[in-house]
C-alpha cells in the first residue's frame, strides 16, 4: 500500500517505508495531492492547472503521459480511474492529507493535530503552472485554519478537564503556528496563569508586542497589557490560587456567584481579542444580580453560555449567515451549483496610505452586504463566511464552492482626507466573467451615494441572469453627518474584533453628537451584550445600558432589525422572557 505524504513537502510511503527518491516527476506527484484532496478532478481542470501555456492538444497529450507513468510506477493500472473526471483509488493509495480532512470532519482532534506535520505542500513550486501555485496556497491556508482549529478545540477540553498543563502544550503549538495573533497569545498567558507560571505569561506578553513592533509597525495590543497588569498585579502568587476552585470566579468566564452559594457557574472558553472572561478579580466578591438570584442553578448555566456566547450568535444570525455558510472546523462540502441568486461581498481592499482607515474599508463592505440582504430574493453570503477571504486572493472555484454563490463582489478604496476612490467589480464564480465594474471618485461626504449606487448596479446585473424580479428596496442615509458616520464605523470596526471598550467608546460619541442615529444605539446594544473582562461595568450594569440603548433606536427607528434583535437577547439574558 502506497501513501501519499503532502503535509510539510510532498513524498511517497510504502508499507510505512519513505521513499526517498520515489522515481515519479514532481509534477505526476502533484496531480496526485490534488487528487488527494478534491477526489474527483475533471481532466480539463488538471490541464489548466499544470499545462496552462500549453496548446490543448499538447496539454492533454502531456497530461496523458503523466497519468500513464504514474500507473506504470507503481505498478497498478486502477492507481486513477474516471474518464472525463480523474480519481485516485483509495485501495491503491491512501494520503495523509484525506485522512486529516476526515479527522477534521468526525471531530477527531487529536487525531488531526497528529497527521499534520507542516505546512501543506511546503516548499513545493514548479515553474510554469500559475495555476497549481495559487490552488496549492489556497489549500495551504485553509488546512492550517483547519489545524489552528483543532489545536484551539483541544486546548478548550483540556482546561475544561482541569489538564492545565496539556492546555499549555496545545496553546503552545497554535502559539508557534501564528506568533502575530494576540488571540493565541493571550490564551497561552492564561493557561500558563492556570499553572503558576506568571513570570513566562508576562514574558510572552513582551515577546509578543515587541514582535508586533518590529514586524509589523504594530501598536502594542491594549488586550495584552491589561492581562499582563492584571497577572504583575497580583504578585508572588502560589499556583493553587490560580486554580478555579480557589476563586469566587472561573478563569475561563465570569461566573456570578452568590457568596452564600458554594455553586459555580461555568462558562465557555476564551473567544476573540478580548479575551471573554478572564476576570483577575473584576467579579470576584460580587454578589449575584438580583434578578438572577431567583432561578435554577440550571438555568443560570444556560444564561452565562447565552451571554458569553452573544457575539458568536450575532455573527451567525444578524450578520445574515445562511445554512451554506461553511463549518470552520469540518470544512464540510456545500452545494455545487449555487442560486443563481446569489452573492457574496468580499472584504474590500484598504489601499488609502494610512492604514488605519482599514475601518472605512470593512464598514463599507458590511454596510453593502447588510443593504443587499434587504433585497427580497437575494441570497447574500453572511459576513463571518465572506471575511475568512479577508487578505488573501481566493480562486473563484474556492469561493463558489465554500459559500454556494454565484456571484462576487470584489472592490479597492483609497481615501486620503476628504478624497475618495472606490473600484467594485461584480464576477461570475462559474465562469470567471466580469459582469460589472465601475470606479468612483468622489468627496468622503457622498459615501451614501456611492453605496446606493453599488447596490443598485449589483441587482440590476444579477436580474438579467435570473427568470423572476428582484427590487431593490432603497437606501436610507442613516446621518447626515459624515463624521458620526466614521465614529459608527470604527465602533463597528473594533466590535467585530471583540474589542469592546474601544467599541462602546465610538459609537457612545456617535450616538452624543447625532441623537437620532438609530443604527449606532443598536450597535452600541449589541456591544453592551457582550462580556469582557476589560469592561469597567459590572454585568448587570451593561446589560441595563444595553437595553436602554436597544430601546432607544426603536424608538427613533421602530423597523430596525439590528435593534430588535439586540433588545430581544438582552431580554433573554435578563431572563425578561415577556420583553417587559
Amino acid at each position: 500500500m502506497y501513501k501519499l505524504l503532502t503535509f510539510d513537502g510532498l513524498a511517497v510511503e510504502q508499507n510505512g517505508k519513505r521513499l526517498d527518491n520515489p522515481g515519479v516527476h514532481r509534477k505526476s506527484l502533484a496531480i496526485l495531492a490534488v487528487l488527494a484532496v478534491e477526489g474527483s478532478v475533471s481532466r480539463e481542470r488538471l490541464m489548466a492547472l499544470f499545462w496552462p501555456e500549453s496548446g490543448a492538444e499538447r496539454a492533454k497529450g502531456s497530461l496523458n503521459q503523466a497519468l500513464h507513468l504514474l500507473r506504470n510506477h507503481f505498478k497498478a493500472a486502477d492507481l486513477l480511474s474516471g474518464s472525463t473526471e480523474i480519481r485516485l483509488n483509495a485501495d491503491r493509495m491512501i494520503s495523509d492529507v484525506a485522512h486529516f480532512k476526515q479527522a477534521i470532519t468526525d471531530c477527531k482532534y487529536d487525531k488531526a493535530v497528529q497527521i499534520y506535520t507542516g505546512p501543506f505542500l511546503n516548499g513545493i513550486h514548479l515553474d510554469g503552472t500559475t495555476g497549481f501555485e495559487e490552488w496549492a496556497e489556497n489549500h495551504r491556508r485553509v488546512l492550517e485554519k483547519q489545524q489552528m482549529g483543532a489545536l484551539e478545540n483541544l486546548a478548550y477540553a483540556a482546561e475544561l478537564n482541569n489538564e492545565y498543563e496539556t492546555a499549555v502544550k496545545w496553546w503552545q503549538r497554535l502559539h508557534r503556528t501564528d506568533p502575530f495573533s494576540s488571540r493565541a497569545t493571550a490564551s497561552l498567558m492564561i493557561a500558563l496563569g492556570y499553572t503558576g507560571d506568571r513570570a513566562a505569561a508576562l514574558l510572552l506578553a513582551r515577546e509578543h508586542q515587541e514582535l508586533l513592533h518590529s514586524e509589523l509597525g504594530m501598536k502594542p495590543d491594549p488586550a495584552i497589557d491589561e492581562l499582563a497588569e492584571q497577572l504583575r498585579s497580583r504578585g508572588s502568587i502560589p499556583k493553587q490560587q490560580f486554580e478555579p476552585e480557589s476563586r469566587n470566579i472561573s478563569l475561563k468566564n465570569p461566573a456570578y456567584t452568590d457568596p452564600g452559594s458554594t455553586e459555580q457557574v461555568p462558562g465557555r472558553p476564551v473567544k476573540g481579542n478580548a479575551v471573554d472572561g478572564v476576570e483577575y478579580g473584576h467579579l470576584q466578591g460580587r454578589s449575584m444580580p438580583s434578578f438572577l438570584k431567583k432561578k435554577k442553578v440550571t438555568v443560570l448555566v444556560l444564561i452565562v453560555t447565552v451571554l458569553a456566547g452573544t457575539y458568536t450568535v450575532y455573527e451567525l444570525v444578524n450578520r445574515h449567515s445562511d445554512a451554506s455558510s461553511q463549518n470552520q472546523y469540518t470544512g464540510l462540502p456545500f452545494p455545487k451549483v449555487p442560486d443563481k441568486a446569489s452573492v457574496a461581498v468580499l472584504p474590500f481592499i484598504n489601499l488609502s496610505d494610512d492604514q488605519d482607515q482599514e475601518f472605512f474599508s470593512d464598514g463599507i463592505t458590511d454596510e453593502i452586504t447588510s443593504s443587499l440582504s434587504r433585497v427580497s430574493g437575494l441570497k447574500v453570503s453572511g459576513r463571518t463566511s465572506a471575511y475568512q477571504f479577508k487578505g488573501i486572493n481566493p480562486d473563484l472555484v474556492e469561493i463558489r464552492e465554500k459559500l454556494s454563490v454565484a456571484h462576487v463582489l470584489e472592490g479597492s478604496v483609497r481615501k486620503s482626507g476628504s478624497y475618495l476612490r472606490i473600484n467594485v467589480q461584480l464576477v461570475s464564480t462559474e465562469n470567471g466573467y466580469q459582469l460589472w465594474s465601475e470606479t468612483y471618485e468622489r468627496e468622503a461626504d457622498d459615501i451614501f451615494k456611492v453605496q446606493e449606487e453599488i447596490s443598485r448596479e449589483i441587482i440590476n446585473a444579477i436580474q438579467n441572469e435570473i427568470s423572476f424580479a428582484i427590487r431593490f428596496p432603497g437606501y436610507t442615509v442613516p446621518t447626515p453627518d459624515i463624521q458620526v458616520y466614521e465614529l459608527y464605523l470604527r465602533g463597528l470596526y473594533f466590535f467585530n474584533r471583540l474589542q469592546i471598550e474601544q467599541a462602546i467608546r465610538y459609537l457612545e460619541e456617535a450616538t452624543q453628537r447625532d441623537p437620532q442615529f438609530a443604527r449606532a444605539y443598536a450597535a452600541l446594544a449589541q456591544a453592551y451584550s457582550v462580556p469582557t473582562a476589560y469592561s469597567e461595568l459590572s454585568p448587570v450594569d451593561s446589560w441595563g445600558r444595553g437595553v436602554e440603548a436597544a430601546k432607544t433606536a426603536l424608538r427613533i427607528d421602530p423597523n430596525l432589525p439590528d435593534a430588535h434583535s439586540a433588545l430581544g437577547w438582552l431580554q433573554m439574558i435578563g431572563l425578561n422572557w415577556d420583553g417587559r
